[in-house]
């Protein structure tokens, strides 16, 4: 087995993000959580584990360890709801807030929508979400992603999904961010974003499962949160807030979001850390309105973003 030792790092504290991505790509990388340093994002292989120690076992496995980020990200301070381009930024989205005990599973599916008119660099994510704070960007958190655009590690011009965990600056894995290698997939596709749990606790802490899956395609992307015995194996993560979201980076003009100008969110299935079922009563956010249309509509089955 093989063991490599890496540097590390990472930050994030809101919603709302400041810094241009074309301007930070030599040194940062945009993740689906802001701003990182290069050397804090890891790829790894589909259905690695990530333990709490940071180290990472691949299906074949082989073993690493990344040692803890030393560096934080950009600060992220909250944005106005009426803000002017350039747009970096979780844009509007949903949530649903549950803490008795905790959320055990979350899976959602959303259609890949049509690509921007125009390119400017730009990063667009598209994912549900897992989170401990209240809609807030709080992190460890975990999410099933839906990427169009170069992120500073890989993407381009088209479509991918991968499955991402970030641990958070000085938190959960030294404040690594993790992300299973990517799969490009087609407009018009149907993604199904799964998050489920195992090992929970009385309160809720879990080990997890993050799969995002091209339907249409029959292709999947995961990575897993902890597993077997011991503090630093298990995962221990706890999450009261599932959501959905439209996140972006480098838009400069309306024509820069994806040209459907909408995608839904539905087929919610959510269950609590006991394996009891759950009806979601969704909160819509508008964290940033550039103009472009941003607005949420919201029943216990559907979401639907509007950019």
């Amino acid at each position: 087995m093989l063991l490599a030792f890496l540097t590390a790092g990472l930050s994030f504290t809101s919603p709302t993000l400041t810094s241009s991505a074309k301007a930070a790509s030599s040194t940062f990388v945009v993740t689906p959580y802001g701003l990182a340093p290069k050397q804090c994002v890891h790829g790894i292989p589909s259905n690695s584990t990530v333990f709490n120690n940071a180290t990472v076992v691949t299906p074949n496995g082989a073993i690493f360890y990344y040692p803890p980020c030393t560096t934080a990200s950009s600060s992220l301070p909250s944005g106005s709801p009426a803000s002017p381009f350039p747009t970096n930024s979780w844009v509007d989205g949903a949530c649903y807030g549950y803490s008795s005990p905790a959320i055990g599973k979350m899976d959602s599916r959303w259609t890949v929508p049509s690509a921007p008119s125009s390119s400017n660099g730009q990063t667009i994510y598209l994912f549900d979400i897992l989170q401990p704070g209240v809609c807030d960007g709080s992190v460890p958190l975990i999410q099933p992603v839906l990427q169009w655009g170069n992120n500073g590690y890989y993407g381009g011009a088209y479509w991918e999904i991968v499955s991402w965990y970030c641990g958070g600056y000085g938190g959960n894995c030294g404040g690594n961010y993790f992300y299973s290698y990517p799969i490009t997939v087609s407009v018009g596709h149907q993604i199904d974003g799964l998050m489920t749990s195992s090992s929970c606790s009385k309160t809720g802490s879990c080990n997890w499962v993050v799969s995002t899956t091209d339907v249409t395609g029959g292709l999947s992307t995961s990575i897993n949160c902890g597993g077997g015995g011991g503090a630093n194996n298990l995962c221990g993560l706890t999450f009261v807030t599932a959501g959905v979201v439209l996140e972006v980076w480098g838009v400069t003009s309306c024509s820069n979001y994806p040209a459907s100008g909408t995608t839904t969110f539905g087929s919610f299935s959510l269950k609590d850390s006991n394996g009891n079922t759950l009806t979601p009563s969704w909160q819509g956010h508008v964290w940033y309105n550039d103009g472009c249309g941003e607005s949420v509509t919201t029943s216990s089955s559907s979401v639907t973003i509007y950019y």
